[in-house]
C-alpha cells in the first residue's frame, strides 16, 4: 500500500516501480549564474555551467559542469542554447556541441555576430554513469563574453544543458 516501502518482506516490485517512475520522468538543467569571458579556442572545451537550475526525480546528478546519468535511464533528451554578448566579433563560427563521455553526439555552429546564438535538440541511449555536458570551440582566438542579463529576466546568462529521460 505504500510505494515507499523498503522492509524486506515487501515484494521487490514496489521499490522497482517507484525507481522506474522517479528515473523515467527526470530532468536537469544546468546554467552559469555568472557573467565571464572565455579567451576563443580551436579546442573543443567544455562549458562552464557552474550552477544546477533545476532538478526533477532521481535520473541525473551535476557533478561539476556536467550532468551524470543515474540509473535506470535508458534514453535522454537534450536540449542546449549557447548565447553571447552583443560584440561584434567579426566574421568569424563558434561550434557547439552536445557531448556523451566526451564523444560528441550533436554539433551547431552559428556565426559570432552581436547576440549571436545556437540551439540544439538530440536524443540518444544512455547508461548509468555516462557523462554528458555541452562544449564549444571557435575560430576567434580573442575574448568572447557570456553575459547575464538580469534586467531582462534571463535569471542568470542565457546559456544552458538541459537533460530529460525520454524513455
Amino acid at each position: 500500500t505504500d510505494i515507499n516501502e523498503t522492509a524486506s518482506n515487501i515484494a521487490p516490485s514496489a521499490k522497482t516501480v517507484k525507481d522506474y517512475i522517479d528515473n523515467r520522468h527526470s530532468s536537469i538543467m544546468l546554467r552559469n549564474t555568472k557573467a565571464f569571458s572565455w579567451t576563443g579556442s580551436q579546442t573543443i572545451t567544455r562549458f562552464d555551467l557552474n550552477s544546477q537550475y533545476s532538478k526533477y526525480g532521481n535520473g541525473f546528478t551535476k557533478n561539476g559542469n556536467t550532468v551524470v546519468v543515474g540509473k535506470g535511464v535508458k534514453n535522454v533528451k537534450v536540449t542546449t542554447r549557447v548565447q553571447i554578448n552583443e560584440t561584434n566579433y567579426g566574421t568569424k563560427w563558434m561550434f557547439t556541441f552536445i557531448r556523451k563521455n566526451g564523444t560528441p553526439m550533436c554539433q551547431g555552429i552559428f556565426l559570432m555576430h552581436p547576440w549571436g546564438s545556437d540551439t540544439l535538440i538530440t536524443v540518444f541511449p544512455v547508461v548509468e554513469g555516462d557523462v554528458i555536458d555541452l562544449a564549444i570551440k571557435t575560430e576567434y582566438t580573442g575574448s568572447i563574453t557570456f553575459q547575464t542579463y538580469d534586467a531582462y529576466g534571463s535569471n542568470a546568462g542565457m546559456t544552458y544543458l538541459k537533460v530529460e529521460s525520454a524513455d
